[in-house]
């Protein structure tokens, strides 16, 4: 799974930032800037601690080859 952030509803309050366990959201001059994916590892936290629902998790698509 794999968090999609929009940044339409998204009001940067920080919560998902302070809840992530992998410090894959970062944050600058109090706004939340895009997931960092080489850290994230889909746990969903971030998901459901949003006040506003501006994260949904989504189904992370494989490898074409496969």
């Amino acid at each position: 799974m794999r968090p999609v952030w929009d940044k339409n509803k998204c009001v940067h309050c920080g919560l998902c930032a302070v809840y992530c366990p992998d410090n894959a959201i970062p944050v600058k001059d109090g706004k939340r800037l895009e997931t960092n994916f080489d850290y994230c590892k889909g746990c969903g936290i971030c998901a459901r601690e949003c006040p506003v629902k501006a994260i949904k998790m989504v189904e992370e698509k494989g490898d074409e080859s496969e």
